[in-house]
């Protein structure tokens, strides 16, 4: 018992002297702060496999990343703009995401885990608003591809300024029950 106690004391306090490092840093950076933010307060996503994106016809593999009893698989990081990376939220019926302007860039990736600050869980503090839902706009379809056995959403979205046709073909094995009965804080947002 000593033993344990004294390791997760180590623990604590590196991860204090770390957090106390990061928050007095004279020369911190926006992307140091990114990276510290999604370790010491994020979600751990861990990679599961991928997803096939395509944009007005082609095609790319996406990372897709997944948290025990979180309501969203993480797809990406994929490249909205010019210097803008952040991630698809997808649920079985919902293709979510959020202002990356407004705080998308508290994340990063260690190997296969993925540390993710703003899950859009609605456990944490929200940096991305507004947030949206892509699979409520009425060009959006989701259909079930039997012979892939993934899921196919169909959608529009700004990438790089301009209005494209997206389509995300997520295997079904990825959506496990615990994401059903996980809290969805978007699925509550549009509710109202």
């Amino acid at each position: 018992m000593k033993k344990i106690i004294k390791r997760i004391s180590i623990v604590i306090a590196v991860i204090v002297a770390i957090l106390a490092l990061w928050l007095f840093s004279p020369s911190r950076s926006k992307a140091i702060d990114g990276v510290m933010f999604g370790i010491l307060f994020g979600n751990v996503y861990s990679n599961v496999g991928n997803a096939i994106l395509t944009v007005d016809g082609e095609k790319e593999s996406l990372p897709v990343y997944k948290a025990h009893n979180r309501p969203f698989i993480l797809l990406g990081p994929y490249q909205f703009d010019q210097d803008t990376y952040d991630f698809f939220f997808v649920s079985r019926d919902q293709v979510a995401g959020g202002a990356v302007d407004k705080g998308g860039d508290a994340w990063t990736r260690i190997g296969k885990k993925l540390f993710m600050a703003d899950d859009l869980s609605g456990e944490q503090i929200m940096f991305r608003a507004p947030i949206w839902d892509w699979m409520r706009d009425e060009n959006s379809t989701l259909e079930f591809n039997a012979e892939s056995e993934s899921y196919i959403y169909s959608f529009d979205c700004y990438i790089n300024e301009k209005h494209r046709r997206i389509s995300l073909a997520v295997p079904q094995k990825f959506f496990t029950q615990d994401m059903l009965e996980a809290y969805n804080y978007p699925r509550e947002l549009f509710k109202k």
